[in-house]
């Protein structure tokens, strides 16, 4: 999966993304906070690699001790809150613009912790998506807060062992790859798949693509008749949604079928500490949408597809996958239900968290489901030089009527 992250991204972000959390504490304590990242950074063997290419042009990694990975602090404190806010917001950017994998011996990884006054900071971690993903992040957030309220309370916490859960991936994924039952399942899609839902417009160089994002609050009575739908078909959300928007992506083209690249959740029961481990626990595999037959046989061929998928080790396999990506206008979708978030130790509070992700595909829909209110939010992320605001309303448009076909029911 690095490689393709390599070699699809420009020098520009691609495949960088930034999280800013902001903490509230009474008893602010930054010295605590920052030993209690250390030892996160001790515990993720991931958030300390750095990624070489050997004479070969492979790329490889090496995980390097703690204090490889750039931890900085700033005082705030004596400006307005606005203006903290303006300097945040310019750093974020600005370490979105750094080739985060130009220093071979800096870890993929770089923190800064922000003092915003009284009771108050921020923490901004920039992030290579080799490194880290949504799931993960949900957990490093967890153990960071209970250490860190642990520590404050003067508990004598032991260091704690790197977890062996990213070696074990690299040796799964390097068996899953080897296996010519899934590179022949892999192959075969690859050959029946139909062109990128925008393959005849003409390709917008790196440089000069200038991504939008929003969020589209799915309607409670929408996402109430989708949820219904995919219980009474035994079917997931997951599928349910990717069969609406590929059905609105083959309907606007006029065509029976379609295709999108599918975020997979590369986390197995093979690997210990599965739930806990920071790393790069997904990939992207090609899927074909049908318009053929009704919307619950739709339904149900899309649920079988991401089963087959499950089955066949969702995991990337360079020299199949690897031009498809760079072809065309491919679709992402990614579906995402942290249920692992867990509240806050008492007195510990995070006021607000941001994540920032930018990708190369010239559009992204993500799914996310909110555990504890049951909402549904698409967050779209598109190429403004290729695909108008409009353009993509009227897209949606078209997955929300999806959702809401009543020809389903049994």
């Amino acid at each position: 999966m690095l490689e393709a992250h390599a070699h699809h991204r420009p020098v520009d972000a691609v495949y960088l993304g930034y999280t800013v959390w902001e903490f509230e504490d009474e008893r602010l304590e930054l010295a605590i906070l920052r030993e209690a990242l250390l030892r996160q950074l001790s515990r993720h063997g991931a958030l300390r690699t750095t990624f070489t290419r050997d004479t070969d042009g492979r790329w490889y990694q090496r995980v390097r001790p703690v204090a490889a990975v750039e931890l900085a602090e700033l005082d705030l404190s004596d400006r307005p809150r606005s203006a903290q806010d303006a300097d945040l917001d310019e750093r974020a950017q600005r370490e979105l613009a750094r080739d985060i994998l130009a220093d071979v011996d800096a870890p993929a990884c770089r923190i800064l912790l922000v003092r915003r006054g009284p009771g108050a900071c921020a923490l901004l971690m920039t992030t290579h998506h080799a490194v880290d993903d949504g799931w993960g992040l949900t957990a490093f957030e967890n153990a960071l807060l209970q250490d860190y309220a642990a520590l404050r309370r003067g508990v004598a916490l032991p260091v704690p062992p790197p977890l062996p859960t990213g070696r074990q991936l690299v040796a799964l994924e390097a068996e899953r790859l080897r296996d010519e039952r899934a590179r022949a399942y892999w192959a075969d899609i690859l050959q029946r798949l139909p062109p990128p839902p925008y393959a005849t417009r003409a390709p917008v160089p790196p440089s000069r693509s200038r991504f939008e994002g929003f969020s589209l609050t799915v309607p409670p009575a929408t996402q109430a008749r989708a949820a219904q739908r995919a219980q009474d078909a035994g079917s997931s959300l997951k599928a349910l949604y990717l069969s609406a928007l590929l059905h609105a992506l083959a309907e606007e083209a006029r065509t029976d079928t379609s295709s999108a690249w599918v975020v997979m959740n590369g986390r197995s029961e093979r690997l210990d500490a599965a739930l806990d481990a920071v790393g790069l626990f997904w990939s992207l595999v090609p899927v074909i949408g049908s318009n053929v037959g009704t919307p619950r046989t739709r339904l149900k061929a899309m649920d079988e597809q991401l089963r087959q998928a499950e089955l066949h080790g969702a995991w990337f396999f360079p020299d199949l996958f690897g031009d498809c990506l760079g072809a065309g206008f491919p679709v992402c979708f990614n579906f995402t239900h942290f249920w692992n978030e867990q509240p806050s130790p008492e007195g510990v509070r995070v006021a607000a968290r941001h994540m920032h992700n930018v990708w190369h595909f010239p559009l992204t829909v993500t799914l996310s489901l909110n555990s504890t209110s049951g909402t549904a939010t698409l967050h779209v992320m598109h190429d403004a030089t290729s695909l108008s605001r409009p353009h993509i309303d009227a897209l949606l448009e078209r997955v929300l009527q999806a959702l809401a076909d009543r020809e389903s029911s049994p």
